[in-house]
């Protein structure tokens, strides 16, 4: 309502009940039950993009306080959150019954040290989004692939069947990849005696028998049945032993592991697969719709003079600064980073700098979408896996180059010339050669006919170095894979 009080002057009554003041420096704090996140652990947010990532988007139970917090994020960058527990949640089993495990640090002291029966896996989140993850390893050779496993022994099939009976099933589980010794693979849906209900490969993986189009044509009764692993064409090879262990005498010490969307609770998808762990073994670049890495979020406090450089060091680490205060003479710095970029030397560098006075903390954020390549090492053109790595493409020439250089210091020579490479799916980036010893062949040789006989002697030498490349072996020491890690530490 508004009225006139005196010629020229207005009173105009505003209701300031809904009007939140902007001031960024405001603290808020909030307790709810949200999807995913530590439990019962206090989380500092700034931003919404990070409420989502940290906790999960809002659902039918939790929509309330997602947007309580969300509406707070819009006028204040400082936001205390804890996820409470829902006793319906768990992500871990002991002796068949369900249990929680609320953050790290419960894990840290609970259970890391193997107080309780968890298992070999436990989700990092509880609830659905935890429970949505799904582990699948490959251990061996044999677990990777059987090639005559067993015969089929059903001759009444026919095209679009999604059952064939086979001698014996032992052995075969759901999820498994069959061939019934044609060109056609199918996916395993479940076992029954010696039945097997088959879906075709290519189709979703969420498909039953009832959504399949059964067999693509009607195996030979007796044919040889192959099984394999259920995510072996994401790997290039089956598990056996790394060069490193392989040196020092040991063997089986390679082991597949994927991590998968089951529910499709994470991703939106069933069946994402979400993680490999081994960048030899990473799948061909056709096959990748795209690569994630995780990042950190980052709080350094430094005295504000080493402020530039340190902020120059976190830019080269493909950083992105989110808050900059002061308290005092002393700077605090926020800044999102890749976890690839800091595990190695990051802390080193920042202490170097600061001369010690800097400190540095840091906790998972998540996991963002970048432009990663593997990067591979070739010595003597043979592929070396335990020097593989997954790397941003932008510095991905220059690392090759740096571990060349550094495999040509520490492989010593040997009688034949020795290429090192680095290379990107098949495009070699770098190149260093290891020269080969030289035995003088042309000593003893004197008078006429010198230069025929001198001739022969080299183009001699010249073929028997070529076998020894061809057959020889090179070795690489323990101290060329040490080198390579510690690059980045020399640079």
């Amino acid at each position: 309502m508004a009225f006139q009080v005196s010629p020229g002057v207005l009173v105009q009554e505003k209701d300031l009940t809904r009007i939140i003041p902007a001031v960024s420096t405001s603290i808020g704090a909030i307790a709810g039950t949200f999807t995913k996140g530590p439990m019962d652990e206090v989380v500092s947010i700034s931003s919404e993009q990070e409420l989502v990532s940290t906790f999960g988007k809002p659902n039918n139970s939790n929509f309330e306080d997602f947007f309580s917090a969300s509406n707070f994020l819009q006028y204040s960058n400082a936001l205390r959150v804890v996820r409470v527990q829902n006793s319906s949640v768990s992500n871990a089993t002991e002796s068949g019954s369900a249990f929680v495990i609320k953050n790290t640090i419960d894990y840290t002291n609970n259970y890391a040290a193997g107080q309780a029966s968890v298992g070999l896996w436990a989700a990092r989140t509880a609830g659905a989004h935890g429970n949505s993850l799904q582990i699948s390893t490959c251990p061996s050779a044999t677990a990777y692939e059987e090639v005559n496993k067993t015969t089929v022994a059903d001759a009444a099939m026919a095209v679009g069947d999604t059952v064939v009976t086979v001698s014996s099933a032992t052995g075969i589980s759901a999820g498994d990849i069959v061939n019934f010794g044609d060109q056609y693979e199918y996916r395993v849906i479940s076992v029954s005696t010696n039945d097997l209900n088959i879906v075709r490969k290519e189709e979703p993986a969420y498909f039953g028998t009832s959504e399949s189009s059964g067999l693509h044509q009607a195996p030979t009764n007796g044919a040889q049945v192959r099984r394999r692993w259920k995510y072996y064409d994401l790997f290039n090879k089956a598990p056996g032993t790394s060069p490193a262990v392989s040196a020092k005498g040991g063997s089986g010490d390679e082991l597949h592991i994927v991590v998968i969307d089951e529910d499709g609770e994470i991703t939106g998808t069933k069946g994402d697969v979400l993680d490999l762990q081994n960048p030899s073994n990473m799948p061909d670049p056709s096959q990748i719709e795209r690569i994630e890495e995780p990042w950190i979020k980052s709080t350094i406090i430094t005295p504000d003079e080493y402020l530039g450089s340190i902020i120059k060091i976190c830019q080269d680490k493909r950083g992105v600064q989110t808050n900059l205060s002061y308290s005092g003479k002393r700077a605090v710095l926020s800044y999102d980073l890749p976890l690839n970029e800091v595990v190695f030397d990051f802390n080193d560098k920042l202490k170097s700098i600061s001369s010690g006075y800097a400190s540095f903390d840091y906790e998972i954020s998540g996991y963002r979408e970048g432009d990663l390549v593997k990067l591979g090492i070739l010595v003597n053109s043979e592929p070396v896996d335990a020097l593989a790595m997954i790397i941003h493409k932008d510095f991905a020439q220059t690392t090759g180059r740096q571990v060349c250089e550094k495999l040509k210091d520490l492989i010593p020579r040997h009688n034949f010339m020795i290429p090192v490479q680095a290379a990107i799916g098949g495009k070699i980036v770098a190149r260093e050669s290891i020269k080969g010893f030289k035995k003088d062949v042309l000593t003893k040789i004197h008078g006429g006919g010198a230069t025929d006989r001198k001739r022969k002697l080299l183009e001699k030498q010249k073929r028997g170095k070529a076998r020894s490349k061809q057959f020889g072996k090179v070795e690489i020491p323990q101290e060329a894979f040490i080198g390579v890690l510690k690059i980045n530490k020399d640079a």
